[in-house]
């Protein structure tokens, strides 16, 4: 193969700037700004989930533990132990302070006064999990226990269980993008663009980990856009306000726990078996974005960046 030679680069020079001069734009490429970039708020979720509790009593194992059996009257045998219907309800809530790290792409046209958004996908944890106060409420029917021996009459019991974890956050671009430019000044201009994102929460409780996936929903993010030469800027200050809903039907592990009685050294030592339905909640948030920008240097890179960016193979820092 002849090697290539002057004036084949330059015909290729001539193709790059007729291309580059009917997009008529320039492509950036933006890497979130963590040190000033963070996500400001409060979370509230709640779960539901339903399932049995039982005394821990085992003829050959734990002779002398709680036994457990629905209703206030009737006989209870000596090593009589059934299960009770009991549903659990837990409330996570608390605030939130995080950075955030991640990218995006803007492709600009300060001509046309357009802007497009490609690839957005963001760490809204940057620093890591955080930990959230968790309040659980047992609602069972009414049941006696022996070892010791006591009634609960089917009210609702508020259980002790510290905090649960939220472990992961993010959102990601799964389309759109379109948007417009405003010039404010030399270079300057305000901007809107509306891309289709996902939000997406991992949370830790009981000893699991939930993955709740997103709902594709637009997300209108301003802010403020500076060129200078060959790199940009984007600063911005959005409203996060999303509402989530999961259906899981997953077993949780079993689980002990020591019910209260009016001897605080005698509870009932019984064991929870759950399937958790369904986690919802909302997050009302701020979130301040800073971003630094470089000019791809190839006009043909749109094309590919835009498709990678958006398949979620690009790679963030």
């Amino acid at each position: 193969m002849a090697p290539i030679g002057t004036r084949t680069v330059a015909m290729l020079g001539v193709m790059a700037a007729m291309t580059s001069a009917a997009l008529g734009q320039g492509l950036y490429d933006f890497t979130v700004h963590t040190p000033t970039s963070r996500l400001q708020g409060t979370l509230s979720t709640a779960m539901t989930s339903d399932g049995t509790l039982i005394g821990n009593y085992n003829a050959e194992t734990n002779p002398t533990g709680t036994r457990t059996k629905p209703g206030l009257f009737g006989t209870f045998g000596p090593t009589e132990n059934v299960p009770v219907a009991a549903a659990l309800g837990g409330q996570i809530s608390g605030p939130l302070d995080a950075r955030s790290s991640g990218g995006f792409m803007l492709n600009v046209d300060t001509e046309a006064l357009s802007v497009d958004m490609a690839g957005l996908l963001t760490n809204l944890l940057a620093d890591g999990p955080i930990e959230l106060p968790m309040t659980l409420s047992l609602q069972t029917e009414t049941f006696r226990t022996r070892n010791p021996t006591f009634i609960y009459p089917g009210v609702p019991i508020s259980l002790p269980v510290g905090n649960a974890s939220l472990t992961a956050m993010s959102i990601r671009q799964v389309g759109g993008g379109a948007g417009t430019l405003i010039p404010v000044g030399p270079n300057e201009f305000d901007f809107i663009v509306t891309p289709l994102v996902e939000l997406t929460l991992s949370a830790s409780l009981m000893g699991n980990v939930f993955d709740l996936p997103g709902t594709p929903t637009p997300l209108a993010l301003g802010g403020r856009l500076t060129l200078t030469g060959e790199t940009a800027t984007v600063s911005a200050v959005q409203a996060i306000d999303q509402s989530f809903a999961q259906t899981i039907d997953q077993p949780l592990p079993e689980t002990p726990f020591a019910l209260p009685t009016l001897d605080p050294n005698a509870p009932a030592n019984v064991l929870l078996n759950l399937m958790l339905r369904e986690i919802s909640g909302s997050i009302d948030a701020t979130w301040t974005l800073h971003a630094n920008g470089r000019l791809v240097p190839s006009p043909g890179a749109w094309l590919a960046l835009v498709g990678f960016g958006l398949a979620g193979g690009r790679r963030r820092r």
